[in-house]
């Protein structure tokens, strides 16, 4: 077996308020209505684009997304945020109910697409993510990234104040097919 990659749980603490992140210009951020096919097809095409060459992604139909996340106990839909370039659905930040019982804020997919990226679209959203979670006074939030992340990611979340708390590494053994 040999060492392939690295993922880490990132957390960082919320000691109480934290302010609405200003975003910068053209940038903006829209809630996901759940009740809406465009915004069920948007995330979907955003999701599958933005996350088409990480490692281990696995491209699904927008029907089994749509499945997959209804069967959850609890998806946290209403911090669900499309992140807006000049009022273009161009990134998304997927909260989840995950940790609610021990009083934080989870985000389970943060993906900007690639010709949009390096504008601050995904760390705005990780900002008021950060602001929702605080607004409803969660202690901590994090998330997990893979730490060869050809996006930055893992810069990006060290730059806001996160940490990692745990790690996995994946190993890999190739066996030749006879």
């Amino acid at each position: 077996f040999e060492a392939r990659r690295r993922f880490n749980r990132m957390r960082i603490d919320l000691d109480g308020p934290r302010p609405f992140p200003t975003p910068p210009p053209g940038i903006g951020v829209a809630l996901f209505d759940r009740e809406a096919e465009e915004d069920w097809r948007d995330w979907h095409r955003i999701f599958q684009d933005s996350f088409a060459r990480h490692w281990g992604h696995e491209p699904s139909s927008l029907d089994g997304f749509r499945r997959k996340v209804l069967a959850e106990p609890a998806p946290g839909f209403e911090e669900w945020f499309f992140g807006l370039a000049d009022g273009e659905r161009v990134g998304i930040c997927q909260s989840t109910g995950t940790f609610r019982a021990e009083n934080a804020g989870w985000i389970r997919n943060l993906g900007v697409l690639e010709a949009y990226r390096g504008r601050g679209i995904a760390g705005f959203l990780l900002e008021h993510a950060f602001a929702t979670f605080a607004a409803r006074d969660c202690a901590w939030a994090g998330l997990g990234v893979d730490t060869a992340n050809e996006t930055g990611a893992l810069r990006l979340y060290e730059a806001v104040g996160m940490r990692a708390v745990f790690q996995v590494d994946a190993y890999q053994l190739e066996v030749p097919a006879s």
